[in-house]
């Protein structure tokens, strides 16, 4: 009966698990040009998919049902408009045409007096707990190669491409080279006929390792955030009004490495610039802090607004897209109909304020629309001074503090002179840590920083990430929930990680992946803020105003916590070092409306159950649930008749 049971179960799951792949199998397929481009927009405006037609002419679209605009790149062909009513729907549209023009960029196709450039994050001696790449190249907010007036000067080099650019053969097995910066650089000329073409330009085809930000004539184009690879063609649009038809253009592509090979590698995906066909704009939105500029080192363009999610929506108020700004401090969309758009900043976690966070904007064919707002970062230490801080001065650790060590991690924890040094080898991953702890107990919402002074790269069996941690714990347990945020060796970034649950596996983003930010190293400034139960990982280059790594909501965390410095070496016994520790309440401007009111008035009565977002969001009076006066207060709140 069990057997049966067990047989009959698999068979449900089964079915189940080919319906959920089964949801996207609507498509839309046809015939173009050989090796043509082909798009599907949804009727929000969005890109729904991109695909490259064989050589031969066939191309398939993968869509979930609904109505799209197909668009070939290709020139005299018409896009068409399709309805896909359910998922299994299969509709053929086939394009005439021909093929737009195309500028080759590989190396071997460049016209004369034009070469890619090429600049690496450094060199072995360059890398290291003390130094930075003397060409700036590893910096990770820094974008002077973009600017088309920058001096290709010391280090640069005539690219080899398709090339491992090299970055994992520095230092300590690669190590120092994990997480650097690389760059490339083109001097092109755009041909004059274009622009009477009215179409259109793309930068598109080649393929990056890992991750790439191009720009052309400092303008930016695009990016990939998450591992892509040298596989993965990109498709960046280019607005007109950018490029210099019949003159000199500067196309920049700043590239990151994660581990292994670094750079365009496969000769299949180099990059083109060619005329497309769709009558599209862009929209880019810049969330950057110009006045925390710095000449370095590291040198700093700007700080970014990291993690800021940014809404577009059209004129029918749908959302076309959601993105996080990234590094380079923007948030981008592309390929959009022309039409009236509302950009959407949501300022409750990532930032402290945008001015406005709300902008309307009308798109126009081929070019680009630029919102730059106003915006505040969070202070790493708001308010203060609090009796709980500590610079660690005198040479024995203050009774205010705890030491607790998981596991055989041997060394120790000593101050001397205004640095907490704290000796020792292990690991903060899977289901139990090994390491050392110092903490204080810590009650409700807080904002915590410390100053990492030294990470420790271990003399053997480590990879690169050794924790030097700020950390939030739930219990002095070596299987209890926490998150974290650390500093790693070589530059290797700032890096934010969490376990949900006691006994649960460590989540960084998702299995085997972090949320980090590469190209920053000690010295620098880490920050946890509690609210409710959200977590929030922040770095700061100055120790006065942070950007944000990543977020995520604990709800096993309790009321009270342990907060306090962390490492583990993740490989043989070394150190690392801190200094500054400060201990704050959270100065975060929360903002409520009617439909907030709405919703929280319906979990207090008990006609929903709550998410834990919305939990931690409409508790006020923090008291485990939401109740009749969290609602009445968040009514006063949207209405204006209360202030936080």
């Amino acid at each position: 009966m069990k057997r049966c049971l067990w047989m009959i179960g698999a068979v449900m799951a089964i079915a189940l698990l080919v319906a959920q792949t089964h949801v996207l199998a609507a498509t839309v397929s046809g015939t173009t040009i050989g090796g043509g481009v082909v798009l599907a927009i949804s009727e929000t405006g969005a890109t729904a998919a991109v695909v490259t037609a064989d050589d031969s002419g066939l191309y398939t679209l993968t869509l979930k049902p609904g109505s799209y605009t197909i668009i070939p790149d290709s020139q005299d062909a018409t896009p068409a408009k399709v309805t896909l009513a359910s998922d299994d729907e299969e509709i053929t549209v086939d394009f005439t045409g021909k093929p737009l023009p195309v500028l080759d960029l590989a190396p071997d196709q460049l016209p004369p007096g034009s070469v890619w450039r090429s600049l690496l994050g450094g060199s072995p001696t360059d890398f290291g707990p003390d130094g930075f790449p003397t060409n700036n190249a590893g910096s990770a907010w820094y974008f002077g190669p973009a600017d088309p007036l920058y001096k290709e000067e010391g280090d640069w080099k005539d690219a080899e491409m398709p090339a491992n650019m090299g970055l994992d053969q520095l230092g300590n097995g690669g190590q120092a080279g994990n997480g650097g910066y690389f760059w490339y650089r083109l001097k092109i000329t755009v041909p004059a006929e274009w622009k009477n073409l009215n179409k259109p330009i793309v930068l598109d085809r080649y393929g990056v390792e890992d991750n790439d930000w191009a720009f052309v004539n400092g303008f930016p184009v695009g990016f990939s955030t998450t591992y892509q690879g040298p596989g993965v063609p990109r498709r960046y649009q280019v607005p007109n009004d950018v490029i210099v038809f019949g003159g000199e253009n500067v196309i920049a592509i700043k590239g990151n490495h994660g581990r292994g090979g670094s750079g365009m590698e496969n000769a299949n995906n180099l990059p083109r610039l060619r005329v497309a066909n769709q009558p599209a704009g862009v929209v880019i939105v810049y969330l950057r802090d110009k006045t925390l500029a710095s000449q370095g080192p590291p040198p700093i363009d700007f700080v970014p607004a990291m993690n800021t999610p940014v809404t577009l929506l059209n004129s029918s108020g749908k959302e076309v897209a959601t993105v996080l700004v990234d590094q380079a401090g923007y948030a981008w969309f592309q390929d959009l109909p022309p039409g009236k758009y509302t950009v959407k900043i949501d300022d409750s976690k990532a930032l402290a304020k945008a001015t406005p966070s709300t902008v309307d904007v009308n798109v126009e064919p081929l070019k680009a629309v630029v919102v730059e707002p106003q915006i505040v970062l969070h202070d790493v230490a708001p308010g203060g001074p609090d009796p709980r801080d500590d610079s660690f001065s005198g040479n024995k650790l203050d009774p205010k503090w705890t030491t607790v060590v998981w596991g055989d991690a041997g060394g120790g924890v000593t101050v001397s002179n205004g640095v907490l040094t704290i000796t020792g080898g292990g690991e903060f991953a899977g289901t139990n840590d090994v390491g050392w702890f110092v903490y204080q107990k810590v009650s409700g919402d807080f904002v915590a920083s410390i100053k990492v002074l030294s990470s420790e790269f271990p003399a053997s069996g480590g990879n690169g990430r050794a924790r030097a941690s700020l950390m939030v714990r739930a219990d002095d347990s070596d299987s209890a929930p926490y998150a974290l945020i650390h500093v790693a060796p070589y530059r290797r970034g700032v890096f934010f990680q969490w376990r949900s649950e006691a006994g649960g596996d460590t989540s960084a983003g998702g299995p085997g992946e972090a949320y980090y930010e590469t190209g920053i190293g000690a010295p620098v400034w880490v920050v946890l803020r509690r609210i409710g139960n959200n977590v929030a990982g922040f770095v700061s280059m100055d120790g006065k105003k942070a950007s944000m790594i990543w977020q995520t909501d604990l709800p096993n965390l309790p009321k009270d916590v342990l907060v306090g410095p962390a490492w583990a070496s993740q490989g043989e016994v070394a150190s690392a070092t801190f200094t500054d520790f400060k201990l704050r309440a959270p100065t975060v401007a929360v903002k409520f409306g009617i439909p907030d009111a709405t919703i929280a008035l319906q979990i207090a009565v008990g006609k929903m159950q709550p998410t834990s977002e919305q939990l931690s969001r409409f508790d006020l009076n923090k008291n485990g649930r939401v109740d009749i006066p969290d609602v009445t207060r968040i009514l006063r709140l949207a209405v204006g008749l209360d202030k936080m």
